[in-house]
């Protein structure tokens, strides 16, 4: 956190700030002392998430003998599936008329205070702030004239590489941020030095450069693998051949389970 608040400070103009900090304005005091932002959350569990069969409620008690993983598991419950029903609750709060905004909505109350200011909004790069927020390690980069072998890095059980780190020798040895920008296409990823600089962007090699992935999914495949349950080579596509698999697979709760487990792992 500290080498991004100090790499990062001219992505949106302003310095990010560390609730967990006791010096900091933002520093938390009591349970109720952030109403607005609390009050937005009770607006997406009330109005969404927890009259979703999957919900797994604000505490134990609120489950009232219902199993989530079990609803889960029947109704085939996808992440994309949460994350659209966020896309929709967010643009239909950003919409609707709100009291204390003068019965604007949001969006009417943000066009009318950028009317009345002088100064243009600060607007951050989406580029730069998914750099800040993504999936992001450590890497050496490896290979050279030395070992005979094309540079790389090796980042999440793959190979990642491209033609202008063939040009920069100078950089073998040396550590370098990766960055996923799209957690949902693992195939790609950004490399910076520890400051924050941008380089250049690299390509997974075989097989894994084909159809895009997460690293979960690579992971759940590299498990599979690795028990001989599926054969991947740079030849092949490893989602098409766990998607062959998973059509092929007759204990669908089995593959379910393999799929969705510890996902905070990977």
């Amino acid at each position: 956190m500290q080498t991004r608040r100090t790499a990062h400070p001219g992505y949106c103009g302003a310095r990010i700030l560390k609730p967990q900090d006791p010096t900091s304005y933002s520093s938390r005091r009591s349970l109720d002392d952030r109403p607005f932002i609390e009050s937005f959350f009770g607006q997406l569990a009330a109005g969404g998430f927890h009259k979703l069969s999957t919900t797994t409620g604000s505490n134990p008690k609120d489950k009232k003998g219902y199993d989530p993983d079990v609803a889960a598991k029947e109704t085939n419950f996808q992440l994309e599936y949460a994350q659209e029903l966020l896309d929709t609750l967010i643009a239909n709060y950003n919409a609707t008329p709100h009291s204390g905004l003068g019965s604007r909505t949001p969006l009417e109350q943000l066009d009318f205070l950028t009317l009345r200011r002088s100064a243009p909004l600060r607007i951050a790069d989406a580029g730069n702030v998914e750099r800040m927020v993504g999936v992001r390690k450590l890497c050496t980069l490896l290979g050279g004239v030395a070992t005979g072998r094309r540079p790389h890095f090796n980042f999440s059980n793959a190979r990642y590489s491209a033609e202008w780190l063939c040009l920069r020798t100078d950089l073998i040895g040396k550590t370098f941020w990766l960055h996923l920008e799209n957690e949902d296409d693992a195939r790609f990823a950004s490399v910076s030095t520890k400051n924050g600089v941008y380089l250049g962007t690299i390509r997974a090699a075989p097989p894994w450069h084909r159809t895009p992935h997460t690293l979960f999914i690579r992971q759940a495949i590299r498990t599979l693998d690795k028990r001989r349950l599926l054969h991947i080579s740079n030849d092949c596509d490893p989602i098409e051949e766990l998607i062959r698999y998973a059509e092929s697979s007759i204990d669908k709760n089995c593959r379910c389970t393999l799929l969705t487990s510890k996902p905070g792992a990977f």
